[in-house]
């Protein structure tokens, strides 16, 4: 009860592409890192062992998800990697992911109640 006032709902999205092949998930990232952009609400991508791209990003502050959620997100993988136009099709599947976000005082009043 303490904490409600300060956790608040954050979703993100996360996108699997179905298996590229391993030549074109080498063009995508060469050296099989998982990257992040700096944007505000930043994006966030690497490959799977089976050759799927992964790519996470958007963000929502409230539990509904955002309306055209999968466009958006094909949109914007393919607008990242040129590679992908016309690529990215409805095999690419959305799932949202929820985590919870809170200010510093959230933590401080943890540590104490915790004692560590």
């Amino acid at each position: 009860p303490e904490l409600r006032a300060r956790v608040m709902p954050v979703g993100t999205y996360i996108a699997a592409t179905a298996p590229l092949g391993e030549a074109l998930h080498r063009q995508l990232l060469p050296q099989d890192a998982a990257v992040c952009d700096n944007n505000f609400a930043l994006d966030y991508f690497r490959c799977s062992a089976d050759h799927r791209l992964l790519f996470g990003g958007r963000v929502s502050y409230t539990t509904m998800t955002p309306a055209r959620l999968e466009a958006s997100m094909r949109a914007r993988m393919a607008r990242v990697f040129a590679q992908l136009q016309g690529r990215v099709a409805r095999s690419t599947r959305v799932q949202r992911s929820r985590g919870a976000a809170w200010r510093r005082s959230v933590g401080q009043y943890l540590r104490r109640r915790l004692r560590c």
